[in-house]
């Protein structure tokens, strides 16, 4: 039995275990509106990744900051987020998302252009914090703009290609952001941020309505008041929390890991003796998500989430532990891989399961609050596990890592129902 009564996520309304079909429902996946979503999103998180990889080392080498300092120099942006994103949550009703998207790009825009000025520290960390407000107005109103017009019977499927671009995003920002830094120096690395979130606000001009949307709610975000919707009506907030809660803390302790190795890689693989290879280390890694993400959300739709969680969770510790080992451009580039498809097919994993949580009208609610947790881990894991970099270094820093996946999986397995594990 399904206790959020809600459609199971990731399911169609014919679709089911076995039976290796789904019906088709509303229009084709590929829209102009949801195209243009996914490379919206493709560039805000190439941008967030530019900057996430390469802030820790800029706070080290222009200010001098210590490991926990540094950390939270990267980390910061992402609690600028945190806070817009629960603005966010009140504003797609009343402003609607387009407003709200065009409101947080150029904000990230203008403020991208102050990091060629920001000194000293504090003034740095400001500009972070303010930057990430922007980021998390922009992300939330691409995201539910995106979530409205999926298919039902294909929502599995379009989360996948949507979380793709992202993941595009954590593997090319790195590589663009430490290749910046390391032939054209900082000035060029805030340039080329300026230049795609300017890119990022030009395209989300067409995210428009242009067709009717079967999950009942309009491309910009809000609700429509005159069409009949034959799902329940929204629960209050407290209700959403309840029900998104469990799978918002799965997601936390997962982020919390992977935000660790995002940050602090660059210095790992100098520790290591491997520095050079810290970008190439983000593309195989980005190569492995978009192989795996092809296939996660039709799985999910298939099979239910559970097929794919344990095995993923497995992979991703088991990535984890050779990264933080590796002797080896070979073993290091394996970890990657296994990082790729362990954390790169949980994330869609867990959004499938989040719009299944809430009505359908609600989705991009179920967005806005997941990343939301999404968010809290990548912004605390740095700040906490750059603390342990002064202590006992990267190599046992992203060993003790691997804990925050096996609370992960255990919360997955005693909060989650039965039928929401399985999707049946």
């Amino acid at each position: 039995m399904n206790t959020s009564g809600r459609v199971r996520p990731g399911r169609g309304a014919a679709g089911g275990p076995g039976q290796g079909s789904r019906a088709p429902a509303g229009p084709p996946l590929w829209t102009v509106t949801f195209t243009a979503a996914v490379v919206v999103n493709f560039l805000l998180n190439l941008v967030f990744y530019m900057l996430m990889t390469t802030t820790a080392v800029y706070a080290i080498g222009r200010f001098g900051a210590d490991g926990t300092t540094a950390g939270l120099a990267a980390s910061i942006f992402v609690m600028g987020a945190l806070a817009c994103r629960l603005l966010s949550t009140v504003m797609l009703v009343r402003v609607g998302a387009m407003p709200l998207f065009v409101l947080g790009a150029a904000l990230s825009f203008l403020f991208s252009l102050l990091y060629l000025a920001a000194e000293p520290l504090w003034v740095l960390m400001l500009v972070r914090f303010l930057h990430g407000a922007g980021f998390g107005l922009a992300h939330s109103a691409v995201g539910s703009i995106a979530q409205s017009v999926l298919p039902h019977a294909r929502r599995g499927e379009g989360v996948g290609y949507f979380g793709t671009a992202a993941t595009m995003g954590t593997a090319l920002g790195p590589f663009a952001g430490l290749y910046a830094i390391a032939n054209a120096g900082y000035s060029a690395l805030f340039l080329a941020v300026a230049t795609v979130l300017a890119a990022a606000l030009a395209g989300g001009l067409l995210l428009r309505v242009k067709a009717h949307h079967p999950e009942g709610t309009a491309a910009d975000g809000r609700q429509p008041r005159e069409e009949p919707d034959p799902t329940p009506a929204a629960p209050p907030l407290r209700e959403t929390l309840r029900r998104i809660l469990p799978i918002g803390l799965i997601a936390f302790f997962q982020s919390i890991a992977y935000a660790g190795v995002a940050a602090f890689m660059d210095v790992h693989t100098a520790a290591l003796g491997l520095g050079a290879l810290a970008g190439s280390f983000f593309l195989v890694y980005a190569s492995a998500v978009i192989l795996v993400r092809l296939m996660t959300g039709r799985i999910v739709d298939r099979h239910g989430p559970a097929t794919v969680f344990y095995p993923s969770a497995a992979l991703y510790a088991a990535g984890l532990v050779l990264v933080a080992t590796a002797p080896s451009a070979p073993v290091l580039y394996l970890g990657a891989v296994l990082l790729g498809i362990g954390y790169g097919s949980l994330l869609p994993t867990g959004q499938t399961i989040a719009m299944g949580l809430l009505p359908r009208r609600q989705s991009g609610t179920a967005f806005v609050w997941y990343f939301l947790f999404v968010d809290l881990g990548f912004g605390f894991g740095p700040f906490l596990l750059g603390a342990l970099v002064e202590g006992i270094g990267t190599t046992s820093m992203i060993l003790i890592s691997c804990s925050f996946v096996a609370v992960a999986g255990v919360l997955f397995r005693t909060l989650l129902p039965p039928s929401v594990r399985s999707g049946s």
